[in-house]
């Protein structure tokens, strides 16, 4: 299945045969499970980005603190 959001609404949802609904279900089912499982997989990356995120702004804020002279 591809990646592509589909909107149904009430009234097509109606008028939709069960064996439709019931395969559109599945599918639903099926991409939100791979998109969870995305978003499991990546924590490790995200956990990265915070590590050096933090060094990042805890250099920015010593260098401030040096130029500005609150340090002194």
């Amino acid at each position: 299945m591809s990646d592509l959001k589909m909107v149904v609404t009430e009234e097509s949802w109606n008028k939709m045969p069960d064996n439709e609904r019931s395969w559109l279900l599945y599918q639903t089912v099926r991409s939100l499970d791979r998109r969870v499982e995305k978003i499991e997989n990546r924590k490790w990356l995200d956990s990265a980005k915070i590590l050096f995120g933090s060094m990042i702004g805890g250099a920015a804020a010593a260098i401030g603190i040096n130029i500005g002279g609150i340090g002194k």
